[in-house]
């Protein structure tokens, strides 16, 4: 019954994306796992016995990407780390955000019990209090000697008192200060997690905003955004496999539609960390190596700093995709290559390039709700599809070989030859067995 229900909803799915039944028929999903099945407790044992009944049909790096995916998400909601043996680590509650490699194996547990935002705020308290009472006393002083000259004596003490009034205030606000340090030791910690197995390979206090960490746990980037709009300022940090800082750069930060988090990326073996940039008002692509040392800089090719930009870098540090648009509105994107130098460009504007793990091709999800698919090597268009379903808030997800692309449900396969509504909303897996959602798994198969 449960998978007749399930067809008939595939279908109804299938005639609203004005597919035929003849295509949709090629498509078979069964569900084999649901989350409201773990409602309490360690979810993994189960899901490994799932996926594994399926016997060789599912890759163990299927497997593996399963459980690693839901233990980080689990993770982030809970609090809770859960082994796939059923063991459990409770992760602190003042857990502020928690950092995957893109092959999610490693993880870093960032702490931050938000004193240090107190602080901030106190900071920021004194400093607006320090401007506005050194005015006011400039003000009572100038007001002080023009009641001295004129022998004013009521209008001398009272200026006087004023004067004294605005020291004290800037000195309470400055012992306010002092006393936080004095009274809270801040709690900031990041903790680097093996995501296999569980092991605590390092628990430091001084790894600052972590941000990215590559697919062997080797290199850690801290990220810090200072400012708003026109006044951004990023501070990178660059860190070792033990957590000890290396190198440390401030550049201008860029502004964007798509949001400043998009504005760099590390490439998941840890060969390139690249930002956008700009120096007396024209944008740059700066490069560095895992130990913070500048590679190069690439100008824009136009006036201006980058405004609605997006950058990505393949996993092997090979490409470099940056994707925004000239003066007056036209889209582009440009691939660098991994010394800096200018490989292909293209007319349109991508939101998050995603790349194939095995460096051959990379997926365009673009903001006319077309999916562009190329080839690295050269570059070239091997296909363009339209999918309506398709907005910025959907995740792009491909096969490792770039044979199956997944987004808002819709399933594109090899060649752009077909193009599926499966009706659920989620990731595919690196060898396309599996699609995870929020509500379950789904194990998949695709006709001829």
């Amino acid at each position: 019954m449960k998978k007749l229900i399930l067809a008939a909803l595939i279908a109804v799915a299938a005639i609203a994306a004005g597919l035929s039944a003849q295509e949709q028929s090629k498509i078979k999903l069964d569900l084999i796992y649901t989350f409201e099945q773990a409602k309490q407790g360690n979810p993994l044992p189960e899901i490994m016995k799932a996926l594994q009944s399926r016997g060789k049909s599912v890759p163990q790096e299927d497997i593996d990407w399963v459980l690693n995916s839901v233990r980080v998400d689990l993770a982030r909601s809970k609090h809770v780390l859960y082994y796939n043996d059923g063991g459990e680590m409770r992760l602190p509650e003042d857990t502020r955000k928690i950092v995957t490699s893109k092959n999610n194996r490693f993880i870093v547990v960032y702490i931050d019990d938000q004193k240090e935002r107190v602080f901030e705020n106190l900071k920021g308290s004194l400093a607006q209090r320090q401007l506005h009472s050194a005015t006011r006393r400039d003000e009572n002083e100038w007001l002080h000697r023009k009641a001295e000259r004129a022998n004013d004596k009521e209008g001398m003490r009272k200026h006087q008192d004023s004067i004294k009034y605005y020291i004290a205030q800037i000195e309470a606000r400055s012992d306010s200060l002092s006393n936080f340090y004095s009274y809270h030791k801040l709690n900031k910690r990041s903790i680097l997690i093996d995501n296999e197995n569980g092991k605590i390979l390092w628990d430091r206090d001084d790894v600052k905003y972590p941000w990215f960490i590559s697919n062997d746990g080797k290199v850690i980037i801290g990220v810090q955004k200072y400012g708003e709009y026109d006044e951004i300022v990023h501070q990178v940090f660059f860190y070792d496999e033990r957590g000890a800082l290396i190198n440390a750069n401030v550049v201008n930060g860029c502004g964007g539609a798509w949001g400043w988090r998009n504005l760099f990326d590390l490439s998941a073996d840890g060969g390139i960390f690249g930002i956008m940039t700009w120096e007396n008002n024209i944008g740059f692509i700066n490069a560095y190596d895992k130990t913070g040392n500048l590679l190069w800089k690439y100008k824009n090719s136009h006036d201006g700093r980058f405004s609605n930009a997006c950058f990505s870098i393949s996993d092997d540090h090979k490409r470099i995709a940056v994707s925004d648009y000239y003066p007056g509105g036209k889209p582009f994107i440009m691939i660098l290559d991994e010394a800096g130098s200018l490989h292909k460009k293209y007319d349109f504007t991508a939101y998050k390039p995603v790349y194939t793990q095995d460096g051959r091709y990379v997926v365009y999800p673009c903001d006319d709700k077309k999916i562009y698919l190329c080839d690295v090597g050269k570059g070239n268009i091997l296909w363009v599809k339209y999918v309506d379903k398709m907005d910025l808030e959907g995740i792009c997800s491909s096969t490792k070989d770039g044979g199956k692309v997944f987004i808002r449900g819709v399933l594109i396969t090899e060649k752009g030859n077909g193009i599926y509504d499966t009706g659920k909303d989620g990731v595919i897996s690196s060898n396309g067995k599996i699609i995870l959602t929020y509500g379950g798994l789904y194990y998949m198969e695709v006709g001829k």
